[in-house]
């Protein structure tokens, strides 16, 4: 409201030669997001507030041409109750789901499942991988990118009732490592701009998920919140994290927190850049964000 604005006059935030957006306020940051998500062909971007999508074709393309978006509402694969199967070099693209506990590739009480060398994107509404009751399943060296949702969500509905029986938690130990994360949580800004994260849908001992690692990932440019969030004795090392929690505040790139049963986690040796609230700079926006009820976590000799 302090700011006057000249008729004739602007401020030129980044150049380019195709074409000119002009805005004002908060549309200055969702023009820039715009701009930065279609510097490359193939890329697209949905500004949520008029439903638009903008989208910069791989190629020349015609009148003749079509362009179908979102061909299925469905998980492109399940397992469930499976054990010692190994995915590699799959592609998952162009699936239009509902809700961040609906997932591209979803596993359901799976052991010693392993997704390597695989990829995840242009999916609208849901996450890339789910993991749901499973324990000992590998998620290592795959691409998230242009997701709707999580890219990768961890979380359980029944190992316990009581926060009198988290002593009889066995860890899940599933793995997340040497994954690459960008552009994720393009449509629920709040619960799901993580890359890493768990059910956040209700503070409930039911909902815990115990042991997992989540270790040597690349997390960047992130639409809306957080990279990585932890519930029970987590092993968070030596990821590296830049450019997210653009548009939310009262977070931070790894987040740990908000729930009773978050203790016992472990941050260490993880490289924490370029993050602060495009809102107001001002807001608070942690590297590592200890929230209320949180106790007897652990980090050291972060950046």
């Amino acid at each position: 409201p302090e700011y006057k604005f000249e008729v004739g006059k602007g401020v030129t935030l980044r150049y380019g030669k195709d074409v000119t957006i002009v805005a004002t306020g908060y549309m200055v940051h969702l023009a820039l997001e715009a701009a930065e998500e279609l510097d490359v062909p193939g890329e697209y971007f949905i500004d949520l507030n008029t439903m638009t999508l903008y989208f910069y074709p791989p190629y020349k393309i015609s009148m003749e041409d079509k362009l179908e978006l979102a061909v299925t509402k469905d998980a492109q694969l399940k397992v469930t109750e499976a054990q010692h199967i190994v995915f590699d070099g799959l592609t998952f693209e162009g699936f239009r789901l509902t809700g961040d506990k609906m997932g591209l590739f979803d596993l359901l009480k799976t052991h010693y499942v392993e997704i390597r060398n695989c990829k995840f994107g242009y999916n609208a509404g849901g996450s890339a991988v789910i993991i749901k009751e499973g324990t000992n399943n590998t998620v290592e060296a795959c691409l998230f990118y242009n997701t709707g949702a999580l890219g990768v969500s961890l979380f359980n509905d029944g190992y316990s009732t009581s926060y009198a029986e988290y002593p009889n938690l066995e860890p899940d130990n599933n793995r997340i490592i040497n994954n690459h994360f960008y552009n994720t949580g393009h449509e629920n800004l709040q619960s799901a701009g993580f890359a890493v994260g768990h059910s956040i849908t209700s503070n409930h001992a039911s909902d815990a998920n115990v042991g997992n690692v989540v270790n040597n990932n690349l997390i960047h440019h992130l639409y809306g919140g957080m990279a990585i969030t932890a519930m029970m004795e987590y092993d968070i090392s030596n990821n590296e994290i830049a450019n997210v929690c653009r548009i939310l505040a009262d977070y931070g790139p790894i987040y740990i927190g908000a729930y009773k049963h978050a203790y016992g986690n472990t941050v260490r040796y993880n490289y924490i850049h370029h993050f602060e609230s495009a809102i107001d700079p001002s807001y608070a926006v942690n590297g590592i964000y200890l929230d209320d009820w949180n106790s007897a976590n652990f980090a050291e000799n972060n950046i």
